[in-house]
């Protein structure tokens, strides 16, 4: 079972909500901006995602406001951001949500320039991929 389809199980468990099959599938598309399970593991969630993540299940967020709003979402930067996003997250043009401290700090190091984040990261995957 993918991390994907772990997280919405456990959860809706948490919520006392039927984890049967048609359960999952009808919470998975609610909750995730790309609901496909195997394959592509999108961490996206949707607007309802991010709001029963934090209001009915309380999990701890940690909003990171841009310095400035992006120009645009594009589909490249989404599949670009998660290579190194690796758990539940929601992003809008003007900040990200994420429910991992460590990338939340990582994040705010960068000053919430998510796409300095976004292009260190990538260097940093090519050089050592380049030195192996």
């Amino acid at each position: 079972m993918d991390q994907k389809t772990l997280l919405t199980k456990n959860l809706l468990e948490q919520l006392g909500i039927s984890t049967d099959s048609k359960s999952l599938k009808d919470w998975y598309r609610l909750w995730w901006q790309n609901p496909r399970p195997n394959g592509f593991h999108s961490m996206r969630l949707t607007d309802r995602g991010i709001e029963d993540f934090e209001t009915k299940v309380q999990l701890k967020s940690y909003q990171i406001d841009f310095p400035k709003p992006l120009d645009s979402v594009t589909n490249q930067f989404i599949l670009d951001l998660e290579r190194f996003v690796d758990g539940p997250y929601y992003i809008n043009r003007k900040y990200i949500k994420v429910f991992t401290e460590k990338l939340a700090v990582q994040l705010i190091l960068f000053g919430g320039d998510i796409q300095k984040f976004n292009m260190s990261k990538t260097m940093s995957l090519k050089n050592n991929n380049r030195s192996t």
